[in-house]
């Protein structure tokens, strides 16, 4: 293990603070919209998508969320949209809120997913909701919500992005069912 990954895992706790604090403060806003769509019916389902580490965090809203009722799916970024995001694309995806996760925003599949999603029809298309750690990503740029794990610059993989990404899904999860 080299000593810079050790020095990032040992930033864990900061970079947790720096996301909860955003949580409290500017970001709280971005939950309580994503409530307010689905207590007032705009949306009926939630799609998690997201690649390696972001896709697993899907994991924790995904047991949460089904608890108390709310449909709620997973997909990998790669296979939602190579096999699994639909040919015809009228209603398919109503009542929908897609949440993208992805700490660069950048990724090939994630830019191709999104650039599907906002080729179908304006009555069709879901909800979209990215959550990053880049505010200047094309995933921030190119969905109608954005969560931001709000922590400083990540150098090794999912070092400090899992813990974060596991905080904002959790807190999410229960501003939706309203115990945040």
């Amino acid at each position: 293990m080299n000593d810079y990954f050790l020095k990032e895992i040992k930033s864990q706790p900061q970079a947790l603070r720096e996301t909860f604090d955003y949580i409290l403060g500017e970001g709280k806003p971005q939950f309580l919209k994503l409530r307010d769509f689905i207590k007032k019916g705009g949306i009926t389902k939630l799609i998690f998508t997201g690649m390696g580490s972001n896709f697993i965090s899907s994991y924790l809203p995904y047991y949460i969320l089904n608890q108390y009722g709310i449909a709620v799916e997973m997909r990998e970024a790669g296979e939602f949209l190579f096999n699994t995001f639909p040919k015809i694309k009228q209603n398919c995806f109503k009542d929908t809120g897609i949440i993208i996760i992805s700490q660069s925003g950048e990724s090939g599949e994630i830019r191709e997913l999104l650039r599907e999603i906002n080729a179908i029809p304006i009555k069709d298309k879901p909800l979209t909701i990215g959550m990053t750690n880049n505010a200047d990503s094309y995933l921030a740029y190119m969905t109608e919500l954005q969560i931001y794990m709000n922590f400083d610059k990540e150098v090794s993989v999912t070092s400090k992005s899992y813990v974060c990404t596991l905080l904002l899904l959790y807190i999410m999860a229960k501003t939706i069912i309203g115990e945040f």
